[in-house]
């Protein structure tokens, strides 16, 4: 599984720039930021008749070039919160008060 998550990676970074459907991040993890970007890349995929949207972190948004990242999804806290259960919380709360 891992070698096709790299080869996907290396697909995407061939892209000339991000898509509606695809953002690249450096070491950016700011809970508002990732919820916006979250949203919108989940808007963007169905307008573009899309299977999947895509955030990766560790590629350069300018160059596309892989960089790494401190990033871990898993260890970040919002508070005392985690932050994957602080944006599902939110994108819970958003769907149940936004229905389209």
């Amino acid at each position: 599984m891992l070698g096709n998550i790299d080869i996907l990676v290396k697909e995407l970074g061939k892209l000339p720039k991000e898509a509606g459907w695809v953002e690249f991040k450096h070491n950016n993890c700011e809970l508002t930021m990732v919820g916006e970007d979250i949203s919108a890349l989940a808007n963007s995929f169905t307008l573009n008749d899309r299977d999947y949207a895509y955030m990766i972190w560790g590629i350069d948004d300018e160059n596309h070039e892989i960089v790494g990242t401190k990033v871990r999804l898993q260890l970040e806290k919002k508070g005392e919160q985690e932050l994957e259960t602080r944006l599902l919380a939110l994108c819970s709360t958003s769907r149940t008060t936004n229905p389209s």
